[in-house]
Order: C-alpha cells, then structure tokens, then sequence
C-alpha cells in the first residue's frame, strides 16, 4: 500500500479499524480465559488480580473473587514437599518466569476445607506498553500425583518387608543392568557395598574373582534366564548353586533363583554353606567310616574280612578270564611273641606298623596287602606266577631282615607262597598258603616256601 493511497483513506478509519481488531483479540482472549476448563489466573506485582471459575473450582472456593488480591504462598502450606519455604518459592518461580519469560513446576497448594492439592504451574509473562504480567495456568495433577505417592509407599512397604527377609535378596534394572537395591540379609551375607556392585558385570567381577569360574556362572545364569522364559515363567524352575566371594574374602555356597517382574531381575540367594559342610563332612565320616570297616585300625592295611574279599573277587576275575593268574603270598614275624614279653606291647606295635610301611613300600600297584591277623599278613598278588610271587616274597623277606628296629633290633619273618587253582574255594586257597607257611616255619624260619 503506497503512501499516496493511504493519504485517501481517513485517518479516524485507520484508528478505528485498529481499535476494532485489538478489541476482537482482547475478547477472544477473555473468552478462552473464563471458560478454559483449566484454572487461570492472572499474577501482578506477586498478587493474584485474575481468577476463572475453574481456578475458583479447583481450590474449592464459590467464587473467582475469593482469590483475587490473593498472594500464592496464602493459600499454601508453610513448606512445599520438597523442602523450600513457599513464601520464598513463589518469588523465585515468578522470577523466573519474568527473566526466561516461562516456568513450569508442580506446587501444592491448600483447598478451601484445608486439604492440601497437587497442581502442575505454568507462568508465562506478559509484557505491554502500560504494565507487566504473569498468566497462570493451573492444571490439577492431585489424581496423579496421590497414584505415584501410593505406588511409591507401596513399593517402600515392599522394600521393608523384602528387607526383613531372612533370604538374600538383589535386584538390578533389565534395562541397562544397572543394581539399584539389595535387602540387607544380602549385605550381611556377603558384605559388598552397593558401589562395589552397582552393575551387574561389577558384581559377577567381585562375586566370581576366578576368570573361568565366572564365565561358567554366566553360561549357566544366561541359560537359566533361557529357560524361565521358554517355559513363560517368571522364576527360574530351578536354582543355581555357586560359590559366592564375600568382601571379606570368604566364600558361600548358595542356591540362586532368578525372577523377573515390571523391568527387573531379582536374584534371590539362599546360603547353603553349613548344610553343604555338614553334608561334606557326612560323606566323609562315611568314607572314613568305610575305610574303618574295610581296614586294620593298628596298621592302615586291609582287615581279614576286606583280604578275604578282595581274593574272591580276584578268583572271579581268573575264573572270567581262563589265561590270567593269581598268587598269593603269607608271611609272619618270627619269635613276635618274645618282643613283646622283653620290649613291651608297644614295641611290638611299632614293629607291626614299620613292617607294614615295609611292605606299602615294596608292593606293586596292583598288589593288595591286609593283616590276616597277631603277625600274620597277606598280600595279593594278581597277574603273577609262583615263581614271580616267591621272587617278590624274597626280596621282602631281605627287606624286612636288614631293617633294624628302635629296640628290639633284627627280626626276620617266614614265608608261604601259593599259586590259584581254579578247583579251589577262598578258603583251601588260604589254607593251602597257610600250610606253606607252616612248612617255612617247619624249615628253620627266615626262608620262602611255595
């Protein structure tokens, strides 16, 4: 529109064109104000000088009046939830909204009956030729916000009662695999601190020091995680049991399940130590207790019963396998009877362990060795003929004679020797060994009769 054109039209039409323009935008603003159905209200100088019904509404009050000239912090509790003074509050958040020209936060402020509300705040300022202003915008978050404080009080409540659990209890994020809460029985139970264990790979690397050890429990929790879910479960089916560092540097054998629940994964851990000790030492005190059974309590060797035993086995074994052979070698100190009358039946026992180590030591690896009983003893000897076993009885006959003992000095010893006739029971085989013994002792003692 050029300048000559605009000299034809009246300068009283401009104004009033002007007028009527900034008058329909002033009314449709006063319209959206009054029936927004969320509240607004208009601040100046910190004090309320604009209210709608729906601002009026929310807090409770008949009518918009009742808050104007209205400072925000009146309608307030002395301290937000946060902490901060409202008073102060209100002048900072207009502040705010003056420098930045917007603010938004959450506030509470006190209904009409003095209950309290949550509403969301938004500031905006607003600037004209005459004056400046805050337009308030309230929207009523109280719903909202008393859902998240049930939740949140209901997860504590949960917190509290998982961390009275007798169980050791860890839970860590699904999304970045972040540890964000443990009960304290598994604290107690391993010591670690949340910032030692904060992830997850931190906590496999403090858990599980041993590189090969650690990746076997991550094999095997990756394969458990699997299969709870291909069985659409939410807890493992199964436990783990592992072998747990403590900060401290002991260790703790645990059953572990896994369950996942709302984007995280609980690790429950269950302490076994005492149970698998005890169990330990139950299986150990039955081994000791077999070997008790099978064994001579003065000298370590086979008892008579385990001798028998083992050369049953041995004739089954000949017997199965037509080519294969079996000897078997009896033998007793000569004159025991005289070091115990003169040396004492403690020496007489030492004498019996020390020929034992003698024969332990000279014996070959499938040789099986008992006490048959007093000072006699017999050794088994599988795959060997007579002349291999009357070898052997030699060389310990040697062995046992050149040995000299603590006090009663040089003892010798007598020898049987018999080979396994397929026709014969255990006992005419020991009996027919027993008799070369006899003969031994028959030919002067000290010498190999087979």
């Amino acid at each position: 529109m050029t300048e000559a054109y605009l000299k034809i039209i009246p300068l009283k039409l401009i104004r009033q064109v002007i007028e009527y323009t900034i008058m329909i935008d002033l009314n449709t603003y006063k319209m959206l104000f009054y029936n927004s159905l969320d509240g607004m209200l208009i601040i100046e100088n910190e004090y309320f000088i604009q209210c709608n019904d729906a601002a009026a509404k929310m807090l409770g009050y008949e009518t918009p009046a009742q808050l104007i000239k209205i400072h925000p912090s009146n309608i307030s509790p002395a301290m937000q939830p946060d902490g901060s003074c409202s008073e102060d509050k209100v002048t900072e958040n207009i502040n705010i909204a003056m420098e930045t020209g917007y603010n938004r936060f959450e506030w509470v402020h006190w209904k009409a009956d003095g209950s309290p509300i949550w509403i969301e705040v938004s500031l905006t300022h607003i600037t004209t030729e005459e004056r400046q202003v805050i337009h308030v915008v309230w929207h009523d978050i109280d719903t909202k916000k008393s859902a998240e404080e049930r939740l949140l009080k209901s997860k504590k409540q949960v917190e509290d009662i998982i961390n009275k659990f007798p169980i050791a209890i860890v839970r860590c994020e699904t999304d970045n695999l972040s540890v964000g809460y443990y009960n304290h029985s598994f604290h107690k139970l391993f010591g670690w601190n949340l910032i030692d264990i904060s992830t997850m790979d931190k906590w496999f690397l403090n858990a599980y020091p041993d590189d090969n050890y650690r990746q076997e429990i991550i094999y095997q929790w990756g394969a458990l995680i699997e299969k709870t879910y291909e069985l659409n479960l939410v807890t493992s089916p199964y436990a783990m049991e592992v072998n747990v560092s403590c900060k401290d540097g002991s260790i703790k054998i645990c059953k572990v399940w896994y369950h996942s629940t709302f984007g995280n994964v609980f690790g429950i851990f269950y302490d076994i130590t005492k149970q698998k000790k005890a169990e330990n030492q139950l299986v150990e005190k039955n081994i000791e207790l077999k070997k008790l059974s099978q064994t001579d309590g003065l000298t370590g060797l086979l008892n008579r019963v385990s001798v028998e035993n083992a050369i049953q086995k041995e004739i089954n074994r000949v017997n199965r396998y037509d080519q294969d052979l079996l000897s078997i070698i009896m033998f007793d100190l000569d004159h025991f009877k005289h070091v115990n009358d003169t040396y004492g039946h403690a020496e007489g026992d030492l004498v019996l362990r020390t020929v034992s180590k003698l024969i332990e030591d000279s014996k070959r690896v499938s040789d099986q060795v008992g006490r048959w009983g007093g000072e006699e003893f017999m050794i088994l000897c599988p795959n060997t003929n007579l002349k291999g076993a009357m070898n052997h009885a030699e060389k310990l006959r040697k062995t046992i004679e050149t040995h000299s003992f603590e006090l009663s000095g040089s003892i010798t010893s007598s020898f049987g020797v018999a080979t396994y006739d397929p026709s014969e029971t255990v006992d005419k085989f020991c009996n027919r060994v027993d008799e070369r013994l006899y003969e031994a002792k028959e030919s002067g003692r000290n010498c190999v009769v087979g």
